[in-house]
């Protein structure tokens, strides 16, 4: 094995071989944010040579794709209506006055609340997953990814348990998302789920929900 510690842009690799690690401090963690590459090394008794092309950043994620889950199925937008990123909780919207329908049409031409019967289909169509995840500041963010089945197994989205009403009752634990489907003179349906369950369920059109758009 060839072991050696390069320093570059103020950071320092200890690498053995094609294996690479960050040191900050005390602390060792695997190579995360960057990506060690086109590496020289000559081996003598005297000294280790080691010629450094470049450390690349990694890609940015671009989270203004859509994703699509089953075979003909709609196209989900990558984080709530009032977020920029997955980990984001969004707003909440009431469905009166179609508040809700408004806030998915203002991502753009094309988006709109998905049916009752495509938050369904996501239910039936998909793995289901309670995950943990990170925020920009390094908080907690519980909530369900779903992940597509067979040559759709690569792409999933994350729904925030971000909770309910004006108060934000639950957040951390529940999440319940807006479809476009009425239901009597005074409620329409949603998707709800908590760690254990998921499901459809009736919500008051004045309560505040969550909304995840979709687009064909």
């Amino acid at each position: 094995k060839v072991a050696f510690d390069i320093t570059a842009g103020g950071q320092t690799a200890s690498v053995t071989n094609d294996a690479a690690k960050l040191t900050d401090g005390a602390a060792t963690k695997e190579i995360d944010t960057l990506a060690l590459f086109g590496k020289e090394v000559v081996d003598t008794k005297a000294r280790v040579k080691v010629t450094l092309i470049a450390i690349k950043p990694k890609e940015p994620i671009d989270y203004s794709k859509p994703v699509q889950l089953w075979a003909n199925g709609p196209y989900f937008a990558q984080y709530n209506v009032g977020g920029t990123v997955p980990e984001d909780y969004g707003e909440l919207y009431t469905f009166n006055d179609n508040k809700a329908a408004d806030a998915a049409k203002s991502l753009g031409d094309g988006w709109r609340l998905p049916t009752d019967q495509e938050l369904k289909d996501l239910l039936s169509n998909c793995e289901k997953n309670w995950v943990t995840c990170k925020d920009s500041t390094g908080a907690d963010i519980n909530g369900y990814r779903f992940t597509g089945k067979g040559d759709y197994s690569s792409n999933s989205i994350f729904l925030p348990a971000a909770g309910y009403d004006s108060d934000r009752s639950g957040a951390g634990d529940y999440g319940l998302y807006w479809s476009s489907e009425a239901y009597d003179g005074s409620g329409a349906w949603s998707l709800y789920f908590n760690r254990k369950v998921q499901g459809m369920g009736y919500s008051y059109r004045c309560f505040g929900r969550l909304v995840r758009a979709v687009m064909e």
